[in-house]
């Protein structure tokens, strides 16, 4: 029975809609942030007045993770690449570890912006 509602379901007819170059600029990035499979499918939600979730980025916060991802990789590449004593390899862990921690609760208090 689900297959006959899918069938029914098919879509058969083009509806063509007139926008300026920026308009549709503005409609395709929303589309391409958005849940929707398609860009059929976004623009069917927004002409039928549904619901339509476009997700937004907080580009602070990506740039900020980018930062931290870079020097994480750094300070692992440094320690695996020096000769370490038992005593300052447990302080670099120490710091790795804390900065970490630090990363972890800004990110989660921006997450929450």
């Amino acid at each position: 029975m689900s297959r006959n509602k899918k069938r029914e379901k098919k879509k058969s007819c083009y509806l063509g809609v007139w926008t300026t170059k920026e308009e549709a600029q503005r409609i395709k990035e929303l589309a391409a942030r958005s849940t929707c499979g398609s860009f059929s499918e976004f623009g069917r939600r927004l002409l039928l007045g549904r619901q339509a979730t476009v997700l937004y980025r907080n580009e602070s916060l990506d740039k900020f993770l980018d930062e931290a991802i870079l020097l994480r990789n750094e300070m692992a590449l440094l320690r695996a690449s020096v000769p370490w004593t038992a005593e300052n390899e447990r302080r670099m862990i120490a710091l790795l570890e804390s900065i970490q921690s630090i990363i972890l609760k800004i990110y989660e208090q921006c997450e929450h912006i």
